[in-house]
């Protein structure tokens, strides 16, 4: 009796192919559906990322008009502090450690520039062939625990 009631509620479809509307194989006209949908799937998304877009402009329109130069220092620390306490408690979620950090570094290169600080060091080093020698021999040497060298011709 239970079979027969669920047969009878059963689309007509799904009584001809014997399969789930979701296993239905693709026509004509599931494929168009299909691709309507998507379509606006696509478009929403779309007007969404506009309006974050448009959000985003809006909040930093308001932020540039907030603080002169000479206060982006502070600003850069400040917004840094910020984004940590965000992640710290979840309210922005962090995919991988490498998002936080390359914004953490961004926002730190800022802070450093605008406070006179360098933000790479580099070092040249001219050496001599005899002088490399020398390096190299000296890091093959091998000490005892007295101090005394001790060389692999021992």
């Amino acid at each position: 009796m239970g079979a027969t009631a669920v047969a009878e509620t059963e689309p007509e479809s799904e009584k001809s192919s014997g399969l789930p509307a979701h296993l239905k194989p693709f026509t004509k006209e599931t494929a168009a559906a299909a691709g309507r949908k998507s379509a606006e799937v696509r478009r929403q998304k779309a007007a969404l990322r506009r309006a974050e877009q448009k959000r985003s402009s809006e909040a930093l329109r308001a932020i540039i008009g907030q603080y002169e130069r000479g206060d982006l220092p502070d600003v850069a620390v400040a917004l840094a502090q910020d984004i940590m306490r965000k992640v710290a408690t979840g309210e922005i979620p962090v995919r991988n450690g490498a998002e936080a950090a390359a914004l953490l570094d961004k926002l730190h290169t800022i802070y450093r520039l605008e406070t006179g600080q360098s933000t790479a060091q580099s070092l040249n080093v001219n050496v001599s062939a005899s002088d490399a020698l020398e390096a190299l021999r000296g890091a093959r040497t091998v000490r005892d625990v007295t101090g005394d060298e001790v060389t692999g011709d021992q």
